[in-house]
């Protein structure tokens, strides 16, 4: 199967400007800024090796996902997220899921999907009440 874990830009970016910022929300926004004017140079990269068959053909959780990134000269973060367009199985934190806001900001989709918590202790923490 294919599969693709998805993580957040604290966990998968790999740009050193934008992750010496201290706040998030600063990190976030100065990350769509250089992704809309296409100045990160890791971004750019995504489309090209999205179709890495090493990549494609992988099952990575998210440090592995990491190192490609920082081997091959690629965004992980939106690399995930192309990954996904494809994916069969897909990993990802449980606020992805419960959340519904989170949910449509990922585009995802549970309807007919199987869903599996792992260590699902720590779920009802994570449920927006």
């Amino acid at each position: 199967p294919k599969v693709c874990v998805l993580g957040s830009r604290e966990q998968l970016c790999i740009n050193q400007e934008v992750m010496r910022q201290e706040s998030n929300h600063i990190k976030v926004h100065m990350c769509r800024q250089k992704v809309s004017t296409r100045s990160c140079l890791y971004y750019n990269n995504v489309e090209e090796k999205s179709t890495d068959r090493d990549l494609v053909n992988s099952i990575i959780d998210v440090e592995d996902l990491v190192k490609f990134g920082n081997r091959q000269k690629v965004c992980p973060y939106y690399l995930s997220r192309s990954l996904k367009q494809q994916a069969d199985i897909i990993f990802m934190p449980y606020n992805y899921l419960l959340d519904p806001k989170s949910r449509r900001a990922h585009n995802i989709e549970l309807n007919g999907a199987v869903v599996i918590f792992d260590e699902a202790h720590n779920v009802v923490r994570s449920i927006p009440w």
